[in-house]
């Protein structure tokens, strides 16, 4: 009876140094000498009292509290426009976006709701002429109506068939439609955009009937397959073969400008153009500059086939290269120049 209390006695005590040892190890473990707090660290701690704007990536909701918090007024100003920007977003009530007092927001705000409600009409309010155009562009292709196309451009030769081009588009694609229909879409890169999606999607040139439009699909098939030289020499356009053989040359660079026209030959090609001519069409405006800078047609000397050439219109008259009767007189401009008198106003030329 007594050895066996002193056995419990023996296994009680070496519980007690195997736990206690446990102790000296889990302190060695965590008890270490306090880590520095790294910069980013600091950052965060600053930000949970002045989080506004965010710390790099990080993104924490703009409130009521996070704004009244800030340092400055002008910080607290700055943020309470965005808040006010937030709210009239979700709002998706048009006139919350017209009460804010900066026209950029006043104007992606509207452009933002008319996208998400499928309604054009908020898009006359917005005030700058390129985010407005857009809008009509962007709302027509989320509801894909090309209707807006002939009520909003009556006018505008050149941004009807654009607005229409790129809603066909985008309808084509959405909803699967067969490849041949993008053969109907002609102008920029809207059809080269076309193909590439049914290419992706399994699709092939060969069901093509017109010959030009399965030459571009050909080439949008090719040179976006990671070819080698061999693959390049299959392509039937010659502008597509040499631009497909001067990637394979350069490791399959996209970025490469032949023209220095401001626009890469691979876009040049989306886009229809002569990638080793910096004015396609010859009007005097260099390619790139068309599509980023006036908005214009790259392929015709008279975007808005109104007797003016693009040209003459920036230029030499200061006239709306987008618009066929700049001053709506109901005479078209190059037909008041032709008959000396001003197409910017009244009277005649000077």
């Amino acid at each position: 009876m007594e050895l066996t209390k002193t056995k419990k006695n023996i296994v009680f005590i070496l519980v007690i140094l195997v736990l206690m040892g446990l102790i000296v190890i889990a302190s060695l473990l965590f008890l270490k000498e306090p880590r520095p707090v790294g910069p980013e660290e600091v950052i965060d701690k600053m930000y949970d009292h002045h989080p506004f704007p965010n710390p790099p990536n990080k993104i924490y909701p703009i409130t009521k509290e996070r704004c009244e918090n800030q340092i400055d007024q002008e910080s607290r100003e700055k943020c309470f426009a965005e808040l006010a920007y937030q709210n009239a977003i979700i709002s998706q009530n048009p006139d919350n976006c017209l009460a804010l007092a900066d026209d950029y927001k006043k104007d992606r705000c509207l452009f933002t709701i008319s996208k998400m409600q499928f309604n054009v009409k908020y898009c006359e309010s917005i005030k700058d002429d390129r985010t407005r155009e857009l809008c009509i562009l962007e709302t027509g292709i989320v509801s894909s109506d090309d209707s807006v196309c002939d009520e909003y451009f009556p006018n505008d030769p050149f941004l009807r068939k654009k607005c229409k081009d790129k809603v066909k588009a985008f309808d084509i694609i959405w909803n699967k439609k067969d490849i041949r229909l993008c053969q109907e879409i002609r102008l920029l890169e809207y059809g080269p955009l076309c193909y590439s999606y049914h290419l992706a999607m399994g699709q092939s040139c060969d069901v093509l009937e017109n010959s030009e439009e399965k030459e571009v699909c050909q080439c949008k098939m090719i040179i976006t397959s990671t070819p080698n030289e061999k693959d390049c020499q299959k392509i039937s356009s010659e502008n597509c073969r040499k631009v497909c053989l001067i990637m394979v040359q350069n490791n399959g660079d996209h970025d490469i400008d032949s023209d220095n026209d401001g626009k890469s030959n691979f876009e040049e090609l989306n886009y229809r153009l002569d990638p080793f001519n910096p004015d396609t069409d010859g009007d005097g405006l260099i390619d790139g500059e068309e599509l980023t800078k006036y908005h214009s047609d790259p392929k015709s000397v008279d975007t808005d086939i109104d007797g003016l050439g693009d040209y003459d219109e920036i230029f030499v008259y200061k006239t709306d290269i987008n618009n066929p009767d700049t001053d709506n007189d109901g005479y078209q401009d190059g037909e008041e120049v032709m008959n000396g008198y001003n197409p910017l106003g009244e009277g005649k030329l000077k």
